[in-house]
C-alpha cells in the first residue's frame, strides 16, 4: 500500500472495546500497516470486580476442621464475614480468623442431622449476624465417614451417615435458600426474583455442597459403601434444587473432592502412597486446594453456572 494511502486511513473506533485503532508503519518494512489498540482514555486496568466477594456474608457448616476450615479461612482472606455451624467446639485457628483478616465471624454449636437444631441456629445466630445484608453464600461441608465392609454395615451405621450427610445438607440448603430470598417457613411463598424473564445478575446468591469422588468411582484402599451412597445423594440433589432456586436468583452447585490429606488421613502412609499413585499429578490434595473453586462459585464470575458438579481430584477419576 502506498505511503500516501496509509496516511489517509482514519482513526477507527472499535465498537466492541471502544478502542481507537491507530495506524502505524513498521519502520524497517515499508508499506506494512500495523494497527495498535489504544484505549480511548489511556491504558485500562482489568476489571476483576466480578471475582470479588469482599463484604459478603457466608455460612459454612462443618467449618471447624479439614476442608471446611480451609474454606472458612479462604473466604475470610477474601474479605467475607463467616458464620460456622459445627458440632465440635471452635478450633484455635478459627478463633484467630477474624482478627487475622479484619472480618467478622460467629460460631454456633449445631447438630446438622437435627432440623430443629438447624432452624434454631438460623434464627438465633445467622439472622442477627447477617442483619439487613442477608446471607450471600452457603457452603454445606458438614459430613462424616465410616470405613466398614458392605456385608457388615448395620442399619444404625447407615442411618447415622444418611442423617448427617444427606438430611443435614438438604435442610441446610433449604434454610439457607429461605434466608436468601427473605422468607421464613411461616411467611408463605415468596415472589420470584425474575423480572420480565431475566434475573438480576448482580444479585445472585450461591449455595455450594460438598460431595465426593466416591459418587463416581470406588475407592480401592478401603470399604465405605454407605458413605458413597450418601455422597451420591448429595450430588444428585443439586440439579433439582438448582432448577427450583434458579428463578429466585440462587445458584446451586457441588464440589467433589478427591483424595485429600487431612488430620484423619495423615496417619496412614500406605494409603497415602496408593492415593498418590492413583492421581495423574502424582500427589494428593490439601484442604486448601478447594478454596479456589469455592471462591469462583461464590462470586459473580460464576453467575451463569448452576446445577453442576466440579471434580477436583488430580485426575484420579479420569484414568
Amino acid at each position: 500500500m502506498p505511503t500516501s494511502a496509509m496516511a489517509e486511513i482514519p482513526h477507527r473506533v472499535s465498537t466492541v472495546l471502544d478502542f481507537y485503532l491507530r495506524p502505524h508503519r513498521m519502520p524497517s518494512v515499508p508499506g506494512i500497516l500495523i494497527t495498535a489498540a489504544v484505549p480511548k482514555h489511556g491504558p485500562r486496568r482489568a476489571n476483576m470486580s466480578y471475582l470479588s466477594v469482599r463484604g459478603l456474608y457466608a455460612l459454612v457448616t462443618g467449618g471447624n476442621q479439614g476442608i471446611g476450615l480451609a474454606l472458612v479461612t479462604g473466604l475470610a482472606r477474601a474479605g467475607v464475614n463467616v458464620v460456622v455451624f459445627d458440632i465440635s467446639p471452635p478450633s484455635t485457628e478459627f478463633e484467630s480468623i477474624a482478627s487475622s483478616y479484619g472480618i467478622r465471624t460467629a460460631y454456633r454449636k449445631v447438630d446438622v442431622s437435627c432440623v430443629a437444631s438447624l432452624k434454631q441456629a438460623f434464627e438465633d445466630t445467622l439472622h442477627p449476624f447477617c442483619g439487613d445484608s442477608g446471607l450471600d453464600i452457603c457452603i454445606a461441608a458438614a459430613g462424616i465417614n465410616q470405613i466398614k465392609d458392605f456385608l457388615a454395615t448395620e442399619e444404625t451405621d447407615f442411618d447415622k451417615l444418611m442423617k448427617v450427610n444427606v438430611k443435614g445438607v438438604y435442610f441446610t440448603c433449604q434454610l439457607a435458600a429461605q434466608t436468601m430470598i427473605g422468607s421464613r417457613p411461616d411467611r408463605g411463598e415468596t415472589t420470584d426474583m425474575l423480572s420480565n424473564g431475566c434475573a438480576n445478575r448482580s444479585k445472585t446468591k450461591s449455595i455450594i455442597v460438598i460431595a465426593s469422588t466416591t459418587s463416581y468411582v470406588a475407592v480401592r484402599t478401603h470399604n465405605s459403601s454407605a458413605y458413597a451412597v450418601t455422597k451420591s445423594a448429595v450430588r444428585g440433589m443439586v440439579p433439582e434444587i438448582a432448577k427450583e432456586l434458579g428463578p429466585r436468583g440462587i445458584r446451586v452447585n457441588s464440589i467433589s473432592p478427591g483424595y485429600t490429606l487431612t488430620s484423619m488421613t495423615e496417619g496412614y502412609p500406605k494409603i497415602i502412597k496408593q492415593w498418590q499413585n492413583d492421581t495423574m499429578l502424582g500427589f494428593i490434595g490439601m484442604p486448601e486446594d478447594y478454596v479456589g473453586i469455592s471462591l469462583y462459585l461464590a462470586s459473580n464470575a460464576s453467575r451463569y453456572v448452576t446445577g453442576q458438579d466440579f471434580l477436583i481430584d488430580g485426575g484420579s477419576t479420569k484414568w
